[in-house]
């Protein structure tokens, strides 16, 4: 027999419940698998579970190696722009190689930081060529040490910039 809804208050109360038939089983259940669900609804059998493994894929990513090497080492190049103008900061040009190596480091040096370590975790993971990850692990150093190299940089100018107002 079904149970009624447990609101008997509410004008819906005499509705028969639509999981629950006569005999008090769940029609919508599969057979075999009806007493597992009655136990743990969110439960599988421990022989089911089995990791993925990918067998016959195809690495559907080729390597990115040489452009995130390329942009480590635009990264870089602007890195040692912005230590010629630490040297030289009194002279014009010094202030904009400085600006122009800021710029340049920001976009570079994120830029192959980022998909450095993108790339390394897809040829990890067996999606990507596994060729270039030297020149990948290499290009994301560069870009790693590119976008600190710039943030001191811009740090340092603004403490100069502030200390004369501090006095």
């Amino acid at each position: 027999m079904a149970r009624s809804f447990e609101f008997p208050e509410h004008p819906l109360s005499r509705m028969e419940d639509p999981f629950v038939d006569a005999a008090g089983n769940n029609p919508f259940a599969d057979p075999e698998m009806s007493n597992q669900i009655e136990s743990n609804p969110y439960g599988t059998g421990a022989d089911e579970f089995r990791p993925y493994q990918p067998r016959d894929h195809v690495i559907s990513m080729r390597s990115r190696g040489p452009t995130i090497l390329l942009l480590g080492a635009c990264g870089a190049l602007s890195a040692i722009g912005i230590v010629i103008c630490e040297l030289f900061s009194r002279a014009d040009w010094g202030v904009l190689l400085g600006v122009f190596s800021v710029i340049v480091g920001f976009v570079f040096g994120p830029a192959a930081w980022i998909l450095g370590a993108h790339d390394l975790r897809a040829i990890t993971a067996g999606a990507m060529d596994s060729r270039g990850r030297i020149l990948t692990g290499f290009g994301r150093m560069l870009g790693v040490g590119t976008t600190l190299g710039a943030v001191f940089y811009v740090l340092s100018v603004v403490v100069r910039m502030v200390e004369p107002w501090s006095s």
